[in-house]
């Protein structure tokens, strides 16, 4: 089966943050190390039969080297995916996990989400750890498919007691030694799914995923689509770095 792929990214430090600890990897591209963002989307159709990977990542601010470590991620998906002769999903996440563990000697703390996502001839291939959010849109309907590493206590319970999000318990990054992650890989039919998003926490925070399915669903473009969400993010507040990319799938 052929798949006209349509797609586009943008990432944006927010409005209250200092300096921008997402990154992506898209067709190449990625974010440098300094503070800012993309000053427009990436947009892009894939039409032949060699669909490439895409990632989003968000360093961890309460540790030090935030930025360094999306930023690591994201070259560790180049390497994997233009150096090698094969990409495994897995492979990707246990030989980034390492490259963090020993970044100058294992002396610093560093952590990121990372989401994943490859096209493959009859299946999608998705991939995650943390919380930065893949969802599949399939008929009228948002359905998320990533899994979040989080504590497990309702986020209304954790808002009322401590007055935060959920923790996350999964990363790529430093930890203590004999400790695993545990990426969630699966594979998924084409079947009826007619646009993908994957987002950092600066979107989902910001906006439910009630407004996300009616902005998707409900408008066909996908510039629109990200322009709408960019603006309900800057409305709500804006309060932290975002990375966005969506994805329109069209049956040849």
């Amino acid at each position: 089966m052929r798949i006209k792929i349509d797609t586009c990214v943008f990432s944006m430090i927010g409005q209250i943050r200092d300096n921008h600890e997402d990154n992506f990897y898209f067709f190449k591209h990625s974010l440098k190390e300094k503070n800012t963002g993309l000053e427009k989307m990436l947009y892009k159709t894939i039409e032949n039969d060699n669909y490439p990977v895409f990632g989003i990542f968000d360093g961890m601010g309460g540790l030090p080297y935030g930025e360094k470590a999306s930023r690591i991620a994201s070259l560790m998906l180049k390497k994997c995916v233009e150096e090698e002769s094969s990409f495994s999903m897995k492979e990707y996440f246990k030989i980034t996990e390492e490259r963090m563990n020993h970044y100058k000697g294992g002396k610093v703390k560093m952590g990121t989400t990372a989401s994943l996502i490859r096209f493959l001839e009859d299946k999608i291939e998705i991939g995650n750890i943390g919380d930065s959010r893949i969802y599949f849109v399939k008929g009228k309907k948002l359905i998320q498919v990533s899994k979040d590493h989080t504590e497990q206590l309702l986020y209304d319970e954790l808002n009322i007691i401590l007055n935060r999000k959920p923790k996350l318990v999964e990363y790529l990054g430093t930890k203590e030694e004999g400790i695993k992650i545990h990426p969630h890989i699966k594979k998924i039919s084409y079947s009826n799914i007619k646009k993908i998003i994957m987002c950092t926490d600066g979107l989902t925070d910001m906006v439910d995923d009630k407004e996300i399915e009616n902005i998707l669903v409900n408008e066909e473009s996908i510039v629109d689509n990200m322009n709408s969400l960019i603006t309900k993010v800057n409305q709500n507040g804006g309060r932290d770095n975002t990375t966005i990319m969506i994805f329109k799938l069209e049956r040849e």
